[in-house]
């Protein structure tokens, strides 16, 4: 399963990002996944918009906003089954 997102800046493609999910493929995983690289290389207080369809990937991504998970991002992508928390 594929992951990726385009980053627009002043209507031109500044960043592109492909990456390849192994171990369970689901749509939801790849999305959510896409979801965190693009917030991950976004720099803090920066304004961002995501736009997606998946109302799993919107409650997901709440569910992780507000938990008490302290994983830094490398260790959450080196996560053996590959799997969102």
């Amino acid at each position: 399963m594929t992951c990726s997102f385009v980053q627009i800046k002043n209507e031109t493609i500044f960043t592109e990002f492909s990456s390849t999910l192994s171990f369970w493929p689901s749509a939801h995983r790849a999305e959510i996944t896409a979801i965190l690289a693009a917030l991950l290389i976004t720099p803090p207080k920066k304004h961002m918009t995501i736009y997606t369809d998946s109302l799993s990937s919107i409650l997901h991504y709440d569910t992780l906003k507000t938990s008490d998970c302290h994983l830094t991002s490398h260790q959450y992508f080196n996560i053996q089954t590959n799997a969102p928390i």
